[in-house]
Order: C-alpha cells, then sequence, then structure tokens
C-alpha cells in the first residue's frame, strides 16, 4: 500500500474520485501513494486498527501516521505528484473553512456532476480492494 505509509481513501464509485486517481497514477512517479477504496473491509479493518472514524463521505489520507481529510487531504496529495501539480498545494493559505466548504459542495453534488458507476475499474483489478 504506497511506500513510506502514505494511503489515499477514496470512494470508489465516484466518477470524479476516479479521475482523480489516473491523475494520481500518471503524476506520482515515485509511486509513493497507495489507493484503497474507503468502502473496502481494508479501509475498515485500517481505520479500526488505527482507532479512526472519518467525518462521514469524505477522502481521507493517512500520510506518516497521521489521518488528513477534505481539502487537506486532496491539496496533500497535489503537492506529492510531479509536474506543476504542487502549485495548488498554494490553496492552504485559504482559511480550512473556506477550503472545506468548496470542497463539501463539490463532495456533495459529485453524483450529479459527474456521476457514478458500481465499481471502480481499478478495484476490479485486485481482490484485495488496494492498487498500488
Amino acid at each position: 500500500m504506497g511506500s513510506g505509509g502514505i494511503i489515499l481513501f477514496y470512494d470508489g464509485q465516484c466518477n470524479l474520485c476516479s479521475r482523480f486517481l489516473r491523475l494520481i497514477a500518471r503524476w506520482d512517479k515515485m509511486h509513493r501513494i497507495g489507493v484503497v477504496d474507503q468502502f473496502s473491509t481494508v479501509a475498515s479493518d485500517f481505520f479500526q486498527s488505527h482507532n479512526f472514524n472519518p467525518d462521514g463521505d469524505t477522502v481521507v489520507l493517512y500520510m506518516y501516521g497521521k489521518f488528513y481529510q477534505r481539502s487537506a487531504a486532496v491539496l496533500r496529495v497535489f503537492r506529492l505528484l510531479g509536474g506543476l501539480w504542487p502549485l495548488l498545494y498554494l490553496a492552504v493559505a485559504i482559511p480550512k473553512p473556506m477550503r472545506d466548504w468548496l470542497y463539501d459542495l463539490v463532495a456533495r453534488n459529485r453524483y450529479r456532476w459527474f456521476g457514478s458507476k458500481e465499481a471502480c475499474p481499478l478495484k476490479q483489478s485486485t481482490s484485495s480492494g488496494t492498487v498500488h
């Protein structure tokens, strides 16, 4: 699950999340980020073993022993990617309540705006629910 202890937990049915995973696969040149469907038993077991309860239906990043959610998780992922993507991390200068308000707006409407599917194509390629 990603070398160095970096795991992104995502919604495997969300088309926007799937696009984000494809972006990660393309730009994570050092293959540092492991990804796991947040609704899989792997994720559930991981959260339970770390005594962590996610804030509802949100992206979660586990990075070197610490959990990040919502906009903080997304921005940290951008910071790890190649190309110009790390520049988006500058958005941390925006107050967290404002960033999370925008994140929540997109998250609430993601199925309506981007659609959904039965299962993530990446998830189907492995029986454990993890993708490297």
